[in-house]
This record gives C-alpha cells, structure tokens and sequence, in this order.
C-alpha cells in the first residue's frame, strides 16, 4: 500500500493541504495499538487518534503487535488486513486471545466476503475499506473502546479478578522456573506445572535458539497417550509455528518426553492442541502448547491464561539465554571468554586427530595499549578492545573461533589451517588494523598490533599439544614485540629461527628511520671492526656459537659503508680502540648519529681508566680488554642485547607518545574550528532573523560584512582587529530587537518620536554583545555605527578619530547598501548616484580619507553586492 494509495487515504482540500475536520473527542483516554506494515499509514493514523484523545503505540508487523499485548493493556487495536508474515486475521485471533475484550477496528483496501466471514468468526464487526476518513475511524475507535466496556461486565466474558489469579500463579511457577539448574531442567518444571494449571492430557514447551542443535521440546505427558498422540501434538505446534512465523522449524528437533510414559491403550490421537507464541525481541523463540482431554474445550479465560503464560516464559528463556551466554562469552567484546576458549581447543583438537588436519593458533596484543587507557581512559580502551574483536571476525573464517584471552590479548584458534597459512592470515590482520580508525565518533585514533602464530603440525609430522601451540604462539608474539611491534611472528621448531613481517611504515609508505631499528629479526646481527685479523676470526668463531649473526671489517671505512647501505641493520658493534685508519671512538660517535639504536662496546689491549672513561663518553656501552674471552664476551653481549631492546622499547614508546600529542593537537585544532564555524553560524543566524523580521532577503547583513571587510583589507588591517570588524558589522543591527514592529516595518517615513526610539537600537546592540569577552571590539562598532565625521551622529556624538576606525569603515558601507538597495517606500539609486552621495558627505558624515579609500575601490564593491541582481528577483517577487 504505496504511493497513490496512501495519497488516495488522504482527504484533502482543493489546494492539496489535509482536511482540518472537527474530530470526535474521547471523554476518556484510550489506549490503542496501530498495527501496519507502512510507516507513512501508521504515522497519519496515529497522529489522527492522538487528536481524538487516544494514547497511541504502533507496531510494524504481527510479532511485535503480539509483544506489545502482552507488555499491556490496550481498549481497542486498529490492524490493517495484508501483512507479512503474519496477516491481519492471524494477529487478530492471537490478540483476542490475549484480551479477550479488547476492541477491534479494521481496515484494508481488499476485503472480500471470505475475509469478512473470517473476521466475523473471531467476532470483529467494525471494518473500514480504503480509502478511509479519519473521522470516521476516530469514531469507531471511540465506539469500540466504549463497547469494551460492556464486554467485561459481561456474564460469559472473562472477569479481571481471575486473570489476576493466573497471573499470581504464572508469577510462582517462572520465579521457580528461573531457579532452576539449566535450561531444559526449567522448561520440564514449567511444562509440568503448566500442566498441572489447566486441564490437560499432555504440555509442551519449544525453545528455539540461534544454533538449531540448541533448540528443544519439552513435552510433559500428564495421562497415557501414544506415541501417534505425541507426533500428532508435535506436527500441530510445527504447523502453528509455520503459520506464524512462514518458515519451518528444524527437521533435526530435540523432542524431550517426561511424565506419564507411552501406551497403547492411552488416547489416540491430540485432536484439539492450543498452542501460543513465545514472543521475544519481537520474533517468535518458542511455543507453548497444551492437549486438554478430549471432553474438554479451552475458553476465553483459559486462552488469556496460556497467553499471558507464554508472556512470562519469554523471562524464563531470555534469563536463561543470559546466562548461558555470560557462560561462553566475554561480556566487554562478545568474543568467546578464555574459559570457553578451553573447551573449543579440546574439541578442534579432537576432531583433528580424528581427520588428520593441522590447527594454528594466533595470539593479537594491542601495542601501547596501557597507554591508550591511561591517555584516554578506561571507556575508550574498552571501545579499542571491541573493534579489534570485530576486526578479527571479518579477517577470520566463520569456522575459527575468537576468544579474548585475558587483557588486550585475543585468541584465534583456526582448525584445518596448514602452517604455511598462518603468516598470510596474521599479515591480513595487521593490515585490517592499521587502516581501521578506531573510535570514531569520539577520538578517531590509529592502533597497531603484534601478532604471535603456531600450528600444532610438529616437525616429525605428530600433532603437537594445544597448550603447547598455545605457548609457542606466545614466544612468538613476545619476539614481534621485542622486534618492534606492529609486526607478526610465526614460531618454528628452530627456537633461533621465527618468521616475522610487518615491518612499521610512514604515511608514504617507506620504512621510518626511527621503526628501521626494529627491523624484524630473531637473531642479532653483531658487527666487528679491528684491524687485526686474527682478532676478527676468533670474535666471529665465539659470536657464532652464541648464535649470533656475525660480519666482520678490518677497516672503519668497510663498517662505515655497511651501516649506510643497511641502515638498523646491526644491534650490536664490537669496535677497536685504536684503528690502523683512524680512532675507534670517531667511528662510535659516526654510529651513533647514524643510528641511535646500535649498541656499540670497545675492543682494546690498552686498558685503562682513561681509555674507559673516554670511551664511555664518546657514547660506548661497555669496554673489554684483549684478548676476549668466550664468557667475558658471553656475558656483555646478553647484556647489550638486552639494552638495545631497552633502547629500541623507549625510542618506540616515545615515537609514539609523540604521534599520539601530534594527533591530540590535530583533534584540538578540529574541535577548535568547529566550535568557531559553530560561533559564525550563530551569528549569521541571528542576523538572518533579524533580515528576515525588515523583510529583507538575508543578504544585507552578508553584504555590508563583505564589503566592510574588503575596504578594511585595502587600509591595511588584519588580524584580530579584522575579525572584530567582520563580526561587528554582521552584527550591527543586532540592537533592533528591541525595535516595535510598528516602527521598524513601517513603509512610510518616521515621526520625530519614531526616530528617538529608532536611534536606541545602536546603545542596545552594543550593550547585548559587550558582555561576550569574544565580542568586545565587535561591540564598538555596533555602539558606533551611527556616530558622524563631524559628531552630529549618536548616539554619543562622537567625532571624527573619536569614532573607531572600525565603525567609520561600516558607515560608508551600511550608507551605500542603503541607497544600492530597494525599499517598500523608493527604489535603489544607480551607483553613480550613491557615489555622488558619499562623495557630497565627504568630511561631514564620513571619514574624508576612507571616502577616498571607498570610491576607489567602487567596482570590487558593486561585484560584492549584486544590487541588480537583488533589486530585479525583488520586483518579480511583488
């Protein structure tokens, strides 16, 4: 029901606008629920009954509807007939099983015989074909909200005391139901007092998940039945789903029996099962479904009580979904929490033995995520936390499972993943995290990750432990943040040998100098440089047996252009004191200057203090004498090692405390402009009004500030004092608020008395805006606009430099607009005659010197103000 439709709904006059008809009144408030699946329809019927004095909730679709029934009371519904899924009639039969006295109105643009016998059969009387008055169905509403009442007194209706009896009990048997150990263990105890309440052979209750292997029937058998009786009941809450919903429930159903076992001999066959939804976030989560004895038949009041009950099975389900999702996920990211994580790593492995595939795992850490926490508080690190968890959900497979692990730290476990995947996989995520902007309606900030991978495949082809992957994932990710973060590592068997990418990259997209010394390695590369061979043999023979990475130069020269052509290339340099070429401390401080990160240790057989001393001061590490032993080497260069991660973790910690200030100021600098475009806004708004109150067209405010503004630059003023004079000459009528109507509008001249009020609008204006510290200089202007050259003006008499220079500049602009522009009471002057005018009032009312100035520049002046322009749209709006 779209387009001409709804506009032929609509009752209107011959000049399109909507009938203002003398609508009935309720001498009572009535509350009403509109159902229909047309925003528009729902809107204009709503507005049409609050008019007649109803209290008013609308619904798009049945399930909803049915919800708000049971959340409360309502006098009449109003339904339209053709909707989806659940048509008119359908929510009707369900909604007058809820209140059975409820009132009903219907109206619909296809009602046919078979749709009127099927409306009378549920007892609805009142339907309206479209196109509908409005006052008509503010009448039949307010008909059937009086004729609810008679229905309630009436004998065969059902009375409030008694629903409110079932109620009591419903409200028992669900405080008991939710005390229950488990889900199934809460729909047995529900099914059987359910049971118990009303008159019935057997109770059901279906609870339908988001898993379907979830979902389950319970049904509670309080009398022998058979087993064709149990399929019976079960195909009739089936169909009744079907009907409601318009889709099947799950072949694979878990259908629970209790009570009363299977016989033979027990009833045939479930000929009369009543069933009612479950309504829960407005879709249908479950049936309740009872069989009564074959010489008994639910009435009103029995059908009432069964809806209200599923109502109060709605806590019961959504109580329990509750708490079997806090059971399985973190409450902050939605991700499995870490003891759920436990379980799934038990069962992937399970499966993987049992198929003979690999399962890598990765760990993510947030880099400087304390940081973050402590810069922008705890919320806006939950909200980091959250992305990321989403990050990861659209980078994984729908078959891998993500868990925060505890902290910053997440968990992906990827089943029948080959090892040679997760690299690729763990570079996917840092890409998705560095161009993701994080909090973005707040901060709008940039993060990073490391990322540590492990698969369970060992090197002999076994499956290796999960806790074991888990660790290694682990070790892995603790060598992505040792080598500079931002960055991710894959563990091997070789603890020496890790895999890592990812290196940091400026916004151009070459390596930063500063995150080249974290270039990604596992094992460290150590240089030496001494002039004696021998020396260099048995340092690269020792630093191999540590494990190391060893180059060696016999001149400084060599180590010099190595350095240059791999720039943080080198974590550690042994160099020798005394060089054949040149100082070794020379080539220290070179190295130093070239990069901050290297750590350099001084080789010599002349050990002294003063050679210690120089050393140290020249930027060395640490001094060792010659010959070298293995340990004494051993010993300095872990040292070293760890030093340099030090070093490395400072540099990287204060790059980005200083990227974090760039962006804070960056966030400053915006917030700053927006509250200032917001100010200019204002302003501009409120001279618009004030335009818009003389009947201009807006745009002599704009006018008079531009051309104000443009003689101001010709005299050389800037700045802050520029600023002032826009402002004030926007703002230079401001003070005519204050001005009657009678006066300000009046299209013939002023009286004397007028003008003495008139005069009062430059003192106003002033007094309004001085308060304002941002306003002050614009205040001068305002107060003096009016004054003159030769002090005949006001509302002070100020004279000549007496008057600020700002004010001096506005009169000659406000006195050309004036004459340019038309007026209720005589047309604009061409401009050879407002010049002539200013010219005339040369050293009388204006400033001689800025008349000069004016005149001059009268071409940039009639470009800025478009009088024809104006003057012409202003005689065709007449």
């Amino acid at each position: 029901m779209i387009g001409g439709t709804l506009r032929s709904m609509m009752e209107r006059t011959t000049d399109g606008a909507v009938a203002r008809q003398s609508f009935p009144k309720a001498d009572r408030p009535i509350r009403v629920l509109v159902l229909d699946d047309e925003a528009a329809l729902r809107d204009l019927v709503q507005q049409t009954l609050v008019r007649a004095g109803c209290e008013v909730t609308t619904a798009a679709e049945g399930g909803e509807g049915l919800q708000a029934l049971l959340s409360k009371r309502f006098d009449v519904v109003v339904s339209d007939l053709m909707m989806e899924p659940m048509d008119g009639i359908t929510f009707l039969t369900e909604a007058l099983r809820i209140w059975p006295w409820m009132g009903v109105v219907v109206f619909s643009g296809f009602i046919q015989e078979d749709i009127r016998e099927r409306a009378g059969k549920i007892g609805v009387t009142t339907i309206l074909e479209k196109p509908i008055s409005f006052r008509d169905l503010a009448e039949k509403v307010i008909e059937e909200a009086n004729g609810m009442q008679a229905r309630i007194t009436g004998g065969d209706q059902v009375t409030l005391d008694h629903i409110q009896y079932e109620l009591s009990i419903l409200r028992e048997i669900t405080k008991a139901a939710i005390e229950a150990s488990s889900l199934p263990q809460a729909l047995r105890d529900l099914s059987e007092s359910l049971g118990q309440s009303l008159p019935s052979l057997a109770a059901g209750i279906l609870s339908l998940e988001d898993e379907p292997s979830d979902s389950i029937l319970v049904l509670s058998v309080r009398a022998p039945v058979t087993e064709a009786f149990i399929k019976q009941m079960e195909l009739s809450i089936r169909n009744r789903f079907r009907l409601l919903v318009g889709k099947e429930l799950p072949e694979a159903l878990e259908v629970e029996l209790q009570g009363a076992a299977l016989s033979d001999a027990g009833t045939p066959e479930a000929v009369n099962v009543f069933s009612v939804p479950i309504v829960s976030g407005g879709r249908v989560s479950g049936m309740l479904a009872l069989a009564p004895p074959t010489d008994y038949t639910y009435n009103e009041s029995d059908m009432s009580f069964l809806y209200h009950a599923a109502n109060h099975l709605t806590t019961v389900l959504i109580a329990f979904q509750r708490i079997r999702e806090l059971a399985v996920r973190d409450e902050l990211t939605g991700l499995y929490n870490r003891h759920h994580l436990q379980d799934e790593l038990t069962s992937v492995w399970q499966m993987a033995k049992r198929y003979g595939f690999s399962t890598g795992i990765l760990i993510i850490d947030i880099d400087h995520f304390k940081t973050f926490n402590d810069t922008y508080g705890h919320p806006t690190g939950d909200e980091v936390l959250r992305e990321l968890g989403e990050i990861a959900a659209t980078v994984c497979r729908d078959s891998d499972i993500i868990a925060r692990y505890g902290g910053d730290e997440i968990v992906i476990v990827l089943p029948d993943a080959i090892p040679e995947s997760l690299g690729v996989l763990a570079e996917r995520l840092l890409v998705a995290v560095r161009s993701h902007l994080f909090c973005r309606d707040s901060h709008e900030l940039k993060c990073s990750v490391s990322v540590g991978a492990a698969s369970s495949r060992a090197d002999d082809g076994g499956t290796l432990p999960p806790d074991e992957v888990l660790a290694h994932a682990d070790k892995a990710l603790y060598v992505a943040k040792r080598n500079g973060r931002d960055r991710s590592s894959v563990w091997t068997e070789d603890s020496t040998d890790h895999h890592t990418s990812g290196l940091a990259t400026t916004r151009e997209g070459t390596a930063a100098p500063e995150e080249a010394i974290a270039a990604a390695r596992a094992v460290p590369h150590v240089a030496v440089i001494d002039d004696d061979t021998s020396v260099l043999s048995i340092m690269k023979l020792i630093l191999e047996m540590e494990g190391c990475d060893p180059v060696v130069f016999a001149t400084a020269q060599e180590a010099r252009d190595y350095v240059a052509q791999n720039p943080g290339g080198l974590d550690v340099a042994f160099v020798d004191l005394n060089l054949d070429d040149e100082s070794g401390l020379d080539l220290i401080r070179e190295f130093k200057s070239t990069d901050s990160a290297m750590v350099t240790i001084v080789i010599t057989g002349d050990a002294t203090l003063d050679n210690a001393v120089n050393s140290l001061r020249h930027g060395a590490y640490d001094f060792i004498q010659k010959p070298v032993q293995r340990e004494q080497l051993k010993i300095t260069l872990a040292r070293a090692i760890e030093y340099r991660g030090l070093r490395v973790e400072n540099l990287e910690y204060q790059n980005h405390l200083e990227d974090m200030v760039r962006r804070k100021s960056r966030e400053l600098t915006n917030a700053l402009q927006r509250t200032r475009d917001s100010f200019e806004f204002t302003l501009r708004a409120m001279t618009t009004m004030l335009d818009s109150r003389e009947h201009a067209t807006g745009a002599h405010s704009q006018r008079v500030q531009d051309i104000t503004e443009l003689v101001g630059k010709e005299i050389g003023i800037q700045g802050k004092l520029l600023d002032d004079l826009k402002q004030g000459a926007l703002l230079h009528d401001i003070g005519k608020i204050a001005i009657p109507d009678a006066i300000l509008l009046k299209p013939g001249p002023l009286t004397e008395e007028e003008w003495v009020i008139m005069r009062t609008h430059a003192q106003i204006g002033y007094d309004i805006i001085r308060t304002s510290p941002d306003l002050k200089g614009a205040a001068k202007i305002v107060g003096c606009h009016h004054e003159n050259w030769d002090g005949n003006g006001y509302p002070n008499g100020l004279s000549e430099e007496e008057i600020p220079i700002g004010a001096r500049i506005f009169a000659l602009a406000d006195a050309y607009d004036a004459m340019r522009s038309d007026r209720p009471y005589r047309a604009g002057m061409p401009p050879e005659d407002a010049t002539a005018e200013l010219h005339k009032h040369r050293g009388s009312q204006f400033d001689p010197k800025l008349v000069d100035v004016f005149l001059g520049i009268t071409d940039q002046i009639e470009a800025i103000g478009k009088w024809a322009e104006e003057n012409e749209k202003a005689e065709q709006s007449t």
